[in-house]
């Protein structure tokens, strides 16, 4: 895990931010692995989360005097992530759905079984339970993310979600 309060890190920034594109890189470098493992527990789908990653690095060049120092860089990234996939997701939502839903039938075996169980749930169900449960967003900023659905209607979305996930593991 990154100290994201390093000189290190925030020296990165600083120079990101005065157009150094080798310091640029190196929080690519960094960060790119764990950005690609959000996008990919989301969607499930590895060249779709490739590029979205990839677009995600892409705004983050063109937007890097907007990171604060004082707030988390991973949490800026994820946020950016989420307006890609959320974007795509409002874009055609069913024929984005019906990807999710063939790919959910060809679920690596390099999962762990929580992962598996976890990428079986409905898009809906799978991205409130991740961000809520596993990356630690409260349902108010879920619900910033996902307009769709207010807090009452999070909550019981992330209820079901759990609750078919320990059916799921019961088995």
């Amino acid at each position: 895990m990154l100290d994201e309060n390093s000189k290190y890190i925030t020296g990165l920034i600083e120079r990101s931010k005065g157009k150094n594109f080798k310091s640029y890189l190196q929080l690519v470098h960094l960060y790119s692995d764990g950005v690609f493992s959000f996008i990919h527990r989301i969607l499930l789908i590895e060249d779709d989360s490739t590029r979205i990653t990839i677009n995600v690095f892409k705004f983050v060049w063109e937007n890097i005097a907007q990171v604060r120092l004082n707030s988390s860089f991973i949490t800026w990234l994820r946020g950016i992530a989420l307006v890609f996939i959320m974007a795509e997701y409002r874009k055609d939502k069913e024929a984005f759905l019906h990807k999710l839903t063939t790919t959910k039938q060809k679920l690596y075996n390099n999962h762990s079984e929580v992962d598996n169980l976890i990428a079986r749930l409905d898009f809906e169900y799978r991205l409130c339970l991740v961000l809520h449960d596993i990356i630690g967003y409260s349902l108010i900023e879920i619900e910033g993310i996902i307009s769709e659905y207010n807090v009452e209607q999070l909550r019981q979305i992330l209820d079901i979600a759990r609750l078919r996930v320990g059916e799921d593991i019961r088995k």
